[in-house]
């Protein structure tokens, strides 16, 4: 009676595995967990798949499993204090300073303490909400078997383990039992990893095994046959071993119902499940029927930068800021190798558009160019007194011409924007044209512009496309005199301040100082802005 009593209470302890989750754990109308999260080939799903028909686990969402989700220590004494089969009620005293009475846990903890079967992790506390490791757990099972008198075998070596020193004193015992009856199992480098947290996969796995070689291990199997909604279950020890066959119904689905030609029963499209397109980088996984979505998105598998490639991800192929570039020592690079490497960045001081000017990146630049050649002038004082100024344009009506006017406000999200001979006009009327002069062109190529000014020392105000986008698309309005304005509204002012082999180097008043961007992108995305420019220096 004993024994059969402990698995009772063992199959209490599954159960409670995932029970917080609010979701009933049912196997779908296929036969099979409808997790969209889980590989059937991954080392885990066997455990999964068996806790899993057996109820002894549900999801942390209907379609979601979350296999690498960590188990707290709190939960795993609650999954303890069930297994015991004992009446938790009349414990409500609580004996920790970071827990408090009346809690989902509170009645559990207090058992556990005054059975003597838990400690705290010192100074009062119990560690409320940290994950349980590894070696917890198998202490956790080795004291409840060695209270029930289940054994098993215990003659593992711990020294063929190469992190044997990391598992703790308090620990040695249960981890050798575990060891020894294959709940616990080194990885592929032959580590215990007793210190890790323990994982829903690891988890499920790790019981199956406790179930079927150590709480069922002697049971002669009987197996009844299975049917659409039941599994074989064993007539002896009641164990689930194979899922249900699941429905047999072509119309049924998320979106509809029908009459399954194996049973015969009537199912609504509630007892269809959804069929998942995988989830990418960019959106979570989605039912191809009724478009809804579950889940998260995946994360980035991330490939590094380099010199001459930004920071990417091989699995959607997304590019994350700039290259590296290279470092240059006695022309050749010292990171890559890359050699007749040229390389050269102005010091150009740098003002973010952020700090109040969201859409003033023509001023910002302009006062960044004037700022190299020692001019003290603020980013206001060049809205307010030297750039020309017009109202903001009406999309498909009316409104002033860029090449004459700032359109709108810079200070304001709802500003525009202006071309380059607005700003070559606020030039001509502050410089003082014995000391500096500008050129503004819509002639040069980057190179050009490298060639002929940042050689020189001389920075270049150039027109392009936010992070340099190959953006073409324009938006259009018509001046009050007819002429048709076609404004790309991702249009950019930046500071041209340096380039080397593969890149261009930018004052970027939204992402940065000296950013670089790949000569190939920041050239087309010039282009599209019709190679504006202007280069002010002294005379």
């Amino acid at each position: 009676m004993k024994r059969i009593a402990f698995i009772f209470a063992v199959l209490t302890v599954l159960i409670c595995l995932c029970s917080f989750s609010s979701v009933a754990s049912v196997v779908s109308s296929e036969g099979r967990a409808p997790f969209y999260d889980t590989d059937e080939n991954a080392w885990y799903f066997k455990g999964m798949e068996f806790c899993y028909i057996n109820g002894y686990v549900k999801g942390t969402g209907r379609y979601t499993f979350e296999p690498s989700a960590s188990i707290s220590r709190e939960g795993a004494v609650c999954i303890l204090a069930r297994a015991s089969g004992e009446d938790v009620s009349g414990y409500t005293e609580n004996y920790f300073n970071d827990t408090k009475a009346g809690e989902w846990y509170s009645k559990e903890l207090s058992w556990a303490y005054e059975k003597g079967y838990i400690n705290g992790i010192g100074k009062g506390e119990f560690g409320l909400g940290r994950t349980l490791t590894r070696e917890a757990l198998a202490v956790i099972i080795y004291n409840y078997s060695s209270e029930n008198a289940l054994m098993g075998e215990n003659d593992a070596e711990l020294s063929c383990f190469g992190d044997k020193r990391d598992i703790s004193e308090w620990a040695v015992k249960g981890i050798e039992w575990c060891a020894s009856n294959k709940l616990l199992e080194g990885n592929d480098k032959g580590l215990l990893m007793p210190k890790e947290s323990v994982t829903r996969a690891q988890t499920a796995k790790i019981f199956k095994s406790f179930v079927e070689n150590i709480l069922i291990s002697e049971c002669e199997h009987s197996l009844t046959e299975p049917s659409c909604t039941k599994g074989a279950e064993c007539r002896k020890c009641g164990i689930v071993f194979e899922l249900p066959l699941g429905h047999l119904c072509e119309a049924l689905s998320c979106v509809s119902g029908g009459e399954c030609q194996r049973c015969g029963s009537f199912l609504s499209k509630d007892d269809g499940i959804h069929r998942f397109l995988s989830a990418s980088c960019t959106k979570p996984a989605t039912c191809r029927d009724c478009k809804t979505s579950y889940g998260n998105k995946l994360d980035h598998i991330y490939i590094p930068a380099t010199c001459t490639t930004p920071k990417s991800c091989s699995r959607c192929y997304l590019t994350f800021g700039s290259s590296l570039g290279h470092t240059t020592y006695n022309g050749k690079c010292s990171r890559c190798g890359t050699e007749n490497y040229r390389k050269k960045i102005l010091d150009v001081p740098y003002i973010y558009q952020g700090n109040g000017y969201p859409n003033g990146c023509e001023a910002v630049s302009a006062v960044m160019a004037l700022r190299y050649l020692g001019i003290n002038i603020s980013v206001d004082y060049f809205i307010d007194n030297l750039l020309p100024m017009g109202p903001a344009p009406t999309v498909g009506g009316i409104g002033p011409d860029p090449d004459k006017v700032y359109c709108g406000d810079p200070r304001s999200s709802g500003g525009w924007g202006c071309y380059s001979p607005v700003i070559a006009k606020a030039f001509e009327s502050y410089l003082n044209k014995d000391h500096y002069s500008f050129y503004h062109s819509y002639d040069y190529s980057l190179k050009d512009l490298c060639d002929k000014y940042i050689d020189n020392g001389i920075p270049v105000i150039v027109w392009g496309t936010l992070n340099m986008e190959i953006a073409t698309s324009c938006v259009k309005w018509k001046t009050s005199g007819g002429k048709t304005i076609s404004y790309n509204r991702r249009l950019h002012c930046l500071v041209l301040v340096g380039y080397d082999n593969d890149n261009y180097y930018f004052n970027d008043p939204w992402n940065g100082k000296a950013v670089a961007y790949s000569k190939e992108r920041a050239q087309r995305a010039f282009e599209i802005l019709g190679n504006q420019s202007i280069a002010v220096m002294k005379k």
